[in-house]
């Protein structure tokens, strides 16, 4: 089932064409903002295999993101229990304590690991946990007027897609970013 919602096609980098942080990359059929910039929150899943891409996405955006909502849960999109390590990795001394006061972190436990096993339930499993982040980044202080980014730790968004995303007016659907390599 497609997904409503805008498809913005791939922002490659370009040497010459470079904006400075602030400098709106707002265009013709996207306005900017009258409220420019809104905050941006970036949130993805967190399986505990993928620490260094997690590591990469704050390294490269945490610049130009107001926050980062990582759920870690309880058991893996398989349904096999892990146990949870991102908070000592946040700790004094961890490998991203650089980040702590930037990255929301939530604890998820998962309702029925034995749903995750079965042919749909890791698709299941996973919009559980994407939920999740919604709600942990409301709890947070995200307000309305905010965007929310949902991605996998290995999709690390550009900092000119989310300068795009802070500063012009991309109307109410939702916003879906395609991949470019």
């Amino acid at each position: 089932t497609p997904i409503a919602g805008q498809i913005l096609q791939g922002m490659p980098f370009q040497p010459d064409n470079v904006i400075q942080r602030g400098e709106p990359p707002c265009t013709g059929k996207y306005p900017q903002r009258e409220d420019a910039p809104r905050l941006v929150w970036y949130s993805m899943l967190f399986g505990g295999y993928d620490l260094d891409q997690v590591e990469a996405a704050l390294f490269e955006t945490a610049h130009v993101v107001h926050r980062f909502v990582i759920v870690e849960a309880d058991c893996t999109l398989q349904g096999k229990p892990k146990r949870r390590m991102l908070p000592a990795e946040l700790e004094e001394g961890g490998r991203l304590s650089m980040y702590r006061d930037k990255v929301v972190v939530h604890a998820f436990k998962m309702p029925d690991p034995l749903l995750c096993r079965t042919e749909d339930g890791g698709w299941q499993c996973e919009a559980m946990q994407r939920n999740a982040a919604v709600t942990a980044a409301v709890d947070a202080g995200m307000q309305t007027k905010d965007m929310l980014i949902l991605a996998d730790a290995d999709e690390v968004v550009s900092t000119r897609a989310i300068d795009f995303l802070a500063y012009c007016d991309t109307g109410k659907v939702p916003i879906i970013l395609a991949l470019t390599t």
